[in-house]
């Protein structure tokens, strides 16, 4: 015989926000990886607690430090760039690295990005070495905005 009730019962359980477990990414060093290097980054960072203020600096910051890696890290045969994030208490550590060798920009008028990361982030280390770049971009998390104390 068809019930004549029936019962749904749903369990719910708060919990607070925990430090995000690291996120780590690998894709060819080409443009077309950016926007899911982007994707993926913006998704970790919500569960790590950013506002939408820590989100726009560190997309800008590993933006840049990524579209260097696909014009400077390698020539024709191509590469791989990996981004790493993680969570202290009270910053973001993305690291963004490459197994190429720096190759110099083409065209005149460049060279806005190193800037750009410094800008968004409140400490920047790049490091270079026979077997690639690694760009080490750290974030408090609810930094007030520039030229606000």
């Amino acid at each position: 015989e068809p019930p004549l009730d029936d019962v749904a019962l749903l369990v719910l359980r708060r919990t607070e926000l925990g430090p995000a477990e690291p996120l780590e990414m690998t894709y060819p060093a080409v443009a077309s990886a950016l926007g899911d290097v982007r994707a993926g980054l913006r998704r970790w960072l919500a569960e790590a607690g950013a506002s939408r203020a820590d989100t726009i600096d560190v997309l800008l910051a590993v933006g840049e430090a990524t579209s260097n890696v696909v014009e400077h890290a390698y020539g024709p045969q191509g590469g791989d760039m990996t981004v790493r994030a993680e969570r202290d208490e009270r910053s973001v550590v993305i690291t963004v690295s490459d197994r190429g060798g720096w190759r110099e920009p083409r065209g005149t008028n460049r060279g806005r990005g190193s800037g750009l990361i410094a800008a968004a982030s409140d400490d920047v280390r790049v490091d270079r070495g026979p077997d690639g770049t690694t760009v080490t971009i750290r974030r408090r998390l609810g930094r007030p905005p520039e030229g606000r104390a």
